[in-house]
């Protein structure tokens, strides 16, 4: 009896679904929580690029089975975050849209969004994990144009959900792999930078 009122909960959401044909606009806030670093931030100063184009990226989730569709924005949380893990670590940190000269800051760093992807289990949401897989590619320069970091660094991380948490879902994964992506680059970037002092 259980199994067939969860069933007509989701048959009826989808059909609900159906009929408004909702799209939805998931924004992402990723936290970053930066480990001390002994002596404090490195005095250095660094401009994260960040173009327009890539500001505005979003992956869109299309639930052809339902009539639906989810816009989960990138370019935002990559922009977030990237200025909380960039600041932990350096002293002076700077948001540019275009790539600056050389002599102007010690580092560039270039984060790119290359991939991502949300699957989500049609009719067996509950039992299925839903997946959020990612890939971001950084590009970190120092004052010469030496090529310090150019590479890709992969996220993914997956959890249950009942089919009426869906978007929660969808926010949290997407935080997930944000978080634990960037948790890989900075270590490497603290790596990087205390070999160049």
């Amino acid at each position: 009896m259980k199994r067939v009122n969860s069933f007509s909960v989701y048959l009826t959401l989808i059909i609900l679904m159906v009929i408004s044909g909702c799209a939805k606009t998931i924004r992402v806030h990723p936290s970053y929580y930066a480990a001390s670093i002994p002596g404090g931030k490195i005095e250095k100063k660094v401009a994260v690029v960040i173009p327009t184009s890539e500001k505005y990226k979003k992956y869109t989730y299309h639930a052809w089975w339902a009539g639906w569709s989810a816009g989960i924005e990138l370019g935002e949380a990559l922009e977030e975050i990237s200025m909380k893990a960039i600041s932990s670590l350096y002293r002076d940190v700077y948001l540019v849209r275009e790539k600056p000269d050389y002599g102007n800051v010690d580092l560039i760093f270039t984060p790119t969004v290359t991939h991502y992807r949300h699957d989500v289990p049609t009719f067996f949401a509950g039992l299925v994990p839903s997946t959020a897989t990612i890939t971001i590619h950084v590009k970190l320069e120092d004052s010469n144009g030496k090529v310090l970091i150019d590479r890709d660094y992969n996220g993914k991380d997956s959890k249950s959900h009942p089919m009426d948490t869906m978007w929660d879902n969808m926010e949290e994964l997407a935080e997930k792999v944000f978080e634990q992506t960037f948790e890989i680059i900075a270590s490497d970037l603290r790596k990087v930078s205390m070999q160049e002092q």
